[in-house]
């Protein structure tokens, strides 16, 4: 939540700034830099990282002692929760969900991958620029936070190489 709030102030401070404020229009000759991300492989990362095996350990953990204090209510809302993460993560990485549950995660770290990136700005989403703003693709950098392997790397470059899907469309079973 605090980030999807975060992404639409900036959003709205960018058109606010690429439309209307002294010193940044198209005709001062400075370029705004936005770094735009496959969302796709970000989530990837996030589900291959290690931080997202402690949050699965940490499922565990708690399913194990509400099994064991014999609470049969938070047993299956642990599992309610395991299964929507599944859910979410699955439709993040093959379809087209947002990602606002990963990008607050990494909130801290955005404007170290910003600066690292060098640009001004991270948005997926401007329904509108002016000719100073210049596109930086920085999914590798936006990936790189979650510190995939080789393997994982490799999977989200095969991952690049395809469309989302809709995932309701996919069969379970396949």
């Amino acid at each position: 939540m605090r980030t999807r709030l975060f992404m639409a102030m900036l959003t709205g401070v960018v058109g606010l700034c690429l439309v209307a404020a002294p010193g940044c229009s198209a005709d001062d000759g400075d370029e705004i830099h936005v770094g735009t991300f496959n969302t796709r492989a970000v989530a990837l990362a996030w589900g291959r990282s290690d931080a997202f095996q402690e949050w699965v350990t940490d499922l565990r953990r708690r399913a194990s002692e509400a099994e064991a204090a014999e609470d049969a209510g938070l047993v299956e809302e642990i599992g309610s929760e395991a299964a929507a993460q599944q859910d979410r993560l699955h439709r993040q990485v093959f379809g087209d969900d947002p990602i606002d549950d990963v990008l607050e995660r990494m909130a801290d770290a955005l404007p170290a991958i910003a600066a690292a990136a060098g640009v001004d700005i991270i948005d997926n989403d401007l329904l509108y620029h002016g000719p100073s703003v210049r596109f930086v693709d920085i999914t590798e950098e936006m990936a790189a936070h979650w510190e995939p392997s080789e393997e994982t790397a490799r999977l989200i470059d095969e991952l690049l190489e395809t469309e989302p899907v809709d995932v309701d469309d996919l069969d379970p079973n396949e």
